[in-house]
Order: C-alpha cells, then structure tokens, then sequence
C-alpha cells in the first residue's frame, strides 16, 4: 500500500480514534499523542496482512491508550 492509500485509510478514522483516547485519557494533549503514536504504528505494520484497517486502528489506539 502506498503512503497515500495509508493515509485515505487513516484519515477518516482519526477523529474516531481521537475521541476513543480522549473518553479513556481525559486529556486532550494525551489523546492527541495516542493518535500520533497509532499513525506511526500504522504506516511500520505490514498492512498486507491486516484484513480489516478500522478493527486495527481502534485496537491499536486503545492498548496504547492502556499503556
């Protein structure tokens, strides 16, 4: 996948991934920092293997939200 499909995929995801963090974090510095981390995440993981982008952006973004 290239850059740009990453971020069409990610994009429209961000604002949903935003509130995820802040709900969990209350904080909008750190749920700003949450979504940051997961976009890294995102464009390093191998996407050819990951059957459903949104399922794994939500998860990504609450274990990180976790830790």
């Amino acid at each position: 996948m290239t850059q740009q499909g990453n971020e069409i995929t990610f994009e429209p995801l961000r604002g949903r991934l935003f509130g995820l963090a802040y709900r969990m974090l209350g904080s909008r510095a750190e749920a700003e920092d949450v979504v940051q981390d997961t976009y890294l995440r995102w464009h390093q993981a191998n996407q050819q293997n990951i059957d459903n982008a949104e399922a794994w952006l939500v998860t990504a973004a609450t274990r990180r939200a976790i830790d």
